[in-house]
């Protein structure tokens, strides 16, 4: 004898396996849900997303821990079992990349990565250029 489910379908992740969520409770605007409803039409994937955005920095979403380290250009998870599994399927260990002063993200472009140009002042690729066009060397 099979089982009827009833309700809604189990969300899944990537890989297939089933997420287990808990249901929590968050006071609204009444104005704010119906906005959220109109453009998104989905709030609890909305709330989700917004407090995955909101961590981002603080926490990885792979590994589910809070073991993260901020450096110069990025901020990276520094979880073992993280480290080892990258470029095997998991996601890279660099959550997010920081921001030159002109804009620009440090993460690689077309395989150069973001210097140091004086001190310990970071520049994206873009600015290592220039940098090198205005600073010639000397030989």
């Amino acid at each position: 004898m099979t089982k009827n489910s009833v309700g809604r379908p189990p969300k899944r992740d990537k890989d297939g396996n089933k997420v287990y969520r808990k249901i929590c409770s968050v006071y609204l605007d009444i104005r704010l849900v119906q906005y959220i409803d109109d453009k998104v039409g989905n709030l609890s994937d909305w709330m989700e997303k917004a407090m995955r955005k909101a961590f981002e920095n603080e926490y990885c979403f792979y590994c589910f821990d809070d073991k993260i380290k901020e450096n110069a250009l990025n901020y990276k998870c520094t979880n073992m079992r993280h480290e080892q599994m990258d470029g095997k399927g998991a996601p890279s260990i660099i959550l997010n990349w920081k921001y030159c002063e002109c804009g620009n993200s440090f993460a690689p472009v077309d395989g150069q990565f973001a210097g140091i140009t004086d001190g310990d002042h970071p520049v994206c690729a873009n600015c290592v250029r220039e940098w090198r066009l205005l600073n010639p060397r000397e030989e």
